[in-house]
């Protein structure tokens, strides 16, 4: 058995999977034991990627000497329970409840590598572990449909909407989730805005293209994907990003840019527990163009640094005409293909 994801929600007609990219993000950021079969040896976050689709698995002993373990199973949002009991020869067995029907497993652990047997399926599932410590259970999400952009969050996480976008912190501030779109005269591209963040003392841990070129006759596409560290008030953290510049020019010096920023940053060696909650958030977020748009903007608000410059000084939902979120939300936030080779490219950097 494999665990899907339900998607029935998010690719229906119409949310059009707006804003479905960035599965979870793993930080693999502590130093890692390696395991032998024995007692509470199954403890632990396990993760696979693949194909942009994560699954996550934590297994929590049920007390310090006990062979019991309950524990949790999450694709892209969807979060089941388990059970499950380790015998003397060091395996795992136990149940998954799925739509409301227990299936059984089994479970082996090479070193950090647990695989998962689902016999009455004849299906296996290989995760990699990526903490000794379980990730507590995510904190259940408040839909919010009336306001300038819908989305999801925990009820006591707060929000910042204006005329740029939208940006989601946790209680203590340390976890962000952002949107941004402005638009500016002139040309710019991705890696001038990721540079910016370098100058303003960033550091590039990895980056990669996902688009770098002509689109059309009058537009030049740059897409980055990369993940950059920066210290706050004496912290390491870790920001994940997607920087897309749009330029309306036959790819010269001149015209009109776009620029689409999306984060999700956290102190990074909080990555393993706040990550799959984030791209929760980051997911279910949709311009509500119903709503009245605010005259302020929120992309200061951001943590990380030097995301000011020329490209940033128009705010792009106040515009009036339909052009640029037209645009916005057709390049970037519906394109599949430019979702899963995202994920991929994240999860891979992180855990490699």
């Amino acid at each position: 058995m494999k665990f899907a994801s339900n998607r029935s929600k998010r690719n229906s007609s119409n949310t059009r999977r707006k804003a479905n990219f960035f599965r979870p993000v793993i930080e693999a950021c502590e130093p890692r034991r390696m395991m032998t079969a024995a007692v509470n040896d199954f403890a632990g976050e396990y993760v696979a990627f693949q194909n942009g689709q994560v699954l996550a698995i934590n297994i929590r002993p049920t007390s310090s000497t006990d062979i019991n373990y309950t524990g949790d199973v999450n694709t892209s949002g969807v979060d089941v329970r388990l059970t499950a009991t380790e015998s003397s020869s060091g395996t795992l067995s136990g149940n998954v409840l799925a739509s409301g029907k227990k299936v059984a497993f089994d479970g082996s652990l090479s070193g950090k590598t647990l695989t998962i047997t689902f016999p009455v399926a004849g299906t296996t599932d290989v995760v990699d572990q990526v903490s000794t410590t379980p990730a507590p259970l995510p904190p259940a999400l408040v839909s919010h449909t009336r306001t300038q952009f819908k989305y999801s969050a925990p009820a006591s996480w707060t929000v910042s909407q204006g005329s740029d976008g939208i940006l989601i912190s946790s209680p203590s501030g340390t976890e962000q989730v952002a949107v941004f779109g402005t638009v500016a005269s002139g040309y710019y591209t991705a890696s001038q805005i990721a540079n910016s963040e370098v100058s303003a003392g960033g550091t590039i841990i990895s980056s990669s293209y996902l688009a770098n070129g002509l689109v059309s006759s009058t537009e030049y596409k740059q897409v980055g994907i990369g993940l950059l560290g920066y210290t706050r008030n004496k912290t390491p953290y870790v920001s994940g990003q997607i920087i897309e510049t749009l330029n309306f020019s036959n790819a010269g010096t001149n015209g009109q840019t776009v620029a689409l920023l999306f984060e999700v940053t956290a102190p990074k060696a909080q990555f393993p527990a706040a990550c799959p909650t984030l791209i929760d958030i980051l997911s279910s977020i949709q311009q509500n163009t119903a709503a009245k748009v605010s005259k302020t903007t929120v992309q200061s608000k951001s943590h990380v640094p030097g995301l000011s410059g020329s490209w940033s000084t128009n705010p792009a939902y106040e515009e009036e005409e339909d052009d640029y979120i037209a645009t916005i939300q057709g390049e970037t936030l519906q394109s599949e293909e430019a979702v899963d080779s995202s994920v991929d490219s994240f999860c891979n950097d992180l855990l490699s």
